[in-house]
């Protein structure tokens, strides 16, 4: 698929991923603050991913 459509389109996908499921998610209530941690951790990953 990268090698037809290039990086964008997994890119694209990423971002609309981040943008609705991802940022719900970190906009929820967290059992602990480690858990809360880890969520954020994890979604700053795929932020970074993205750039």
């Amino acid at each position: 698929m990268d090698e037809r459509h290039g990086g964008q389109h997994g890119r694209t996908a990423l971002i609309a991923y981040l943008r609705g499921g991802v940022a719900r998610l970190c906009r929820g209530r967290f059992r602990t603050g480690e858990v809360r941690a880890q969520t954020l951790s994890a979604a700053s990953r795929g932020v970074l991913l993205s750039r």
